[in-house]
């Protein structure tokens, strides 16, 4: 059973979320904020599977805790969703699209989030497993860590889709991004880590 952490400081999300995660066969745990969260997280005991992280959040937004959890390398492995009522802004995509896995807009029906859960529960995995595997082959710990940053990211442009075509948006920034993980992931083929 997969280990949910909630970070949102809404009570009634919570207990929502809380009983919606365990009717999927999600074991739940649950914070009222972003420093709660760090604070269990340094605790040291705890290790959730998945975060599922509000950025509406007052003191620490969800964007700062993501920051701070993205700024731990005992953290780097587990996924971040993150929960809002809004569309994020272009500054907000650009800045952080490389630093969590999913995108939940609220409100979300129950089929939804689980198979969000578990698209970005499988896709990580899957990532984990490249990374292991170049790893013992003798790939660059700089540029795992830049493909660990970089393998979520066509994922989200699919969830931005809105955004991106609303006119506001140049796409320079992502063009930039997929670049950068293209080469990667060539370097990762040649010393045959990801099958052709």
């Amino acid at each position: 059973m997969s280990k949910v952490l909630c970070v949102d400081d809404n009570v009634d999300l919570v207990e929502v979320l809380t009983e919606m995660l365990t009717s999927l066969m999600f074991e739940p745990y649950t914070v009222l904020g972003g420093k709660e969260c760090i604070d269990l997280l340094n605790g040291g005991s705890f290790k959730p599977d998945i975060i599922l992280l509000d950025i509406m959040m007052s003191p620490m937004d969800g964007w700062t805790t993501l920051r701070n959890i993205r700024g731990d390398p005992r953290y780097d492995k587990i996924p971040v969703m993150m929960l809002t009522g809004k569309y994020p802004t272009m500054a907000e995509v650009n800045e952080y699209v490389t630093l969590f896995e999913g995108y939940l807009m609220k409100p979300f029906a129950l089929g939804f989030l689980s198979s969000e859960i578990n698209k970005v529960l499988s896709n990580v995995k899957k990532r984990e497993e490249i990374i292991d595997d170049a790893r013992s082959k003798g790939a660059d710990e700089l540029m795992l860590s830049d493909y660990r940053k970089l393998s979520s990211t066509g994922c989200l442009l699919s969830q931005f889709e809105t955004i991106i075509t609303d006119g506001t948006f140049t796409k320079e920034h992502f063009v930039e991004l997929d670049e950068r993980f293209e080469n990667i992931v060539k370097e990762l083929k040649e010393i045959k880590s990801i099958p052709e």
